[in-house]
């Protein structure tokens, strides 16, 4: 939950964590992730199916500069906030949004264009069908 990871980091400090896995952790919304705050050599994210994780919790982590990979498959809360934060995160190789709501996705598109030409790269996955995206 968000009051765990806040608990944890005021018993230990996590400033040394290069890579945090939180799969599956339906009790973390967005507060929990500043606990995360100090660890600067973070460069590994993954929250996948953290049904409750909100834009709050991205914009926490969007200022470790190491983030490399992120996942958010099937995190539905979010919005385009939560991208406009990553703008950035110049070592950010890999993003996974699958199963993320669809409008997501298409400012997801544009802003991927548009970092492009800042030599940023990003791995799209996307498990929609091609209707879902047209709508």
């Amino acid at each position: 939950t968000d009051q765990g990871l806040l608990r944890l980091s005021k018993l230990s400090p996590l400033s040394s964590l290069e890579v945090v896995k939180l799969d599956s952790c339906h009790g973390i919304t967005g507060q929990g992730l500043i606990a995360f705050a100090h660890s600067k050599n973070l460069h590994t994210l993954t929250m996948a199916n953290c049904r409750r994780v909100t834009d709050e919790a991205v914009v926490n982590v969007s200022h470790l500069r190491r983030l490399s990979a992120v996942n958010l498959g099937g995190c539905r809360c979010l919005t385009n906030r939560s991208l406009e934060s990553f703008a950035g995160l110049l070592e950010l190789r890999k993003l996974d949004l699958s199963q993320v709501c669809r409008h997501v996705v298409f400012f997801f598109k544009l802003f991927s264009l548009l970092c492009h030409s800042y030599f940023v790269v990003f791995q799209f996955l996307y498990s929609a069908t091609s209707s879902q995206i047209k709508d």
